[in-house]
């Protein structure tokens, strides 16, 4: 005759002991999910009250750079961007008796039009911020064979109108995303 099976104690131990661990990391798992609300939220709040012209120079900080352009990457001939990261649309190029290697973005607005713009040998002048020593420098006004192709005014808003959307965007972002967690994890 078999007799029914009665666990021990050290069994009811282990399956007690799993169920105080399991409460424990649900816990974990909630208050885990607090912080990264709270941190998306306190994050989302500073980039909403930085200013949409963060990081573009004042126009008086501006100093002009010229030279003969001696040569010029962005996009191929069938006027598509080449890279595929975040900068997709980034025109580089190099002036003769500059070792610095000019920037010009697409968030800073018609990027097709400034490629399209540039050829080589071509008498170039760049507006650079005078206090960024780096190799590569951002033009934030161009001119080409004495005539401007993109002014600052024109660059500041495009520059302004970007920031403003990528907030908005990144803000939508971290919103849904804690949401999310907080639901999985509840």
């Amino acid at each position: 005759m078999q007799r029914p099976f009665a666990p021990d104690a050290a069994v009811e131990e282990h399956y007690e002991f799993h169920a105080i661990e399991d409460g424990e990391e649900k816990h974990g798992h909630i208050v885990r999910a607090c912080i990264i609300a709270v941190l998306g939220i306190g994050l989302t709040t500073i980039a909403l009250l930085e200013p949409a012209d963060h990081g573009l120079p004042k126009n008086d900080n501006l100093v002009p750079v010229s030279g003969r352009l001696m040569s010029h990457t962005g996009f191929d001939n069938n006027n598509y961007p080449r890279a595929t990261s975040f900068r997709i649309a980034q025109i580089s190029f190099f002036l003769d008796g500059h070792r610095e290697k000019f920037s010009y973005f697409g968030r800073m607005g018609a990027p097709f039009m400034v490629q399209k713009q540039l050829c080589d040998g071509c008498m170039v002048t760049v507006w650079a911020d005078a206090a960024d020593h780096s190799a590569n420098p951002i033009a934030f006004q161009i001119a080409v064979n004495g005539r401007v192709i993109r002014s600052y005014q024109d660059v500041k808003t495009a520059w302004i109108a970007s920031n403003r959307y990528s907030k908005y965007f990144a803000a939508t972002f971290l919103l849904c995303a804690m949401a999310v967690s907080l639901l999985i994890l509840t």
